[in-house]
């Protein structure tokens, strides 16, 4: 956004790109550093960690697919979006991402 805001793009034409409104754009342009979004819903995650640190012990090809399936099972309410968003939150790594060696996190540092 603030690239095509530097290329002489108008708030209209920045919204027609990214398809947004342009109010958002507007409001964003005022804003030194976009703020991250949060997920109100991310700390409902805590109560499975024991069952997520058990998994991930038992499986270390574990997918985020399954895990969230059996985490469905167990009750919790979540979206996969929202696991995915609160696993990474708090540095949990499974799956591909816990193989993938790009990143400097280690896999399970929340517990």
């Amino acid at each position: 956004m603030k690239k095509l805001q530097a290329e002489g793009l108008s708030i209209k034409g920045i919204a027609r790109q990214l398809g947004m409104h342009r109010e958002t754009v507007r409001k964003y342009m005022l804003t030194e550093n976009l703020v991250r979004k949060s997920y109100k819903d991310r700390g409902m995650i805590e109560n499975y960690f024991n069952y997520i640190k058990k998994r991930m012990e038992e499986d270390d090809s574990l997918y985020l697919k399954t895990l969230w399936s059996e985490l469905r099972n167990m009750g919790y309410p979540g979206g996969y979006s929202t696991l995915s968003e609160a696993l990474a939150y708090y540095g949990i790594r499974i799956g591909k991402k816990a193989r993938n060696p790009k990143s400097t996190q280690q896999s399970g540092s929340f517990l």
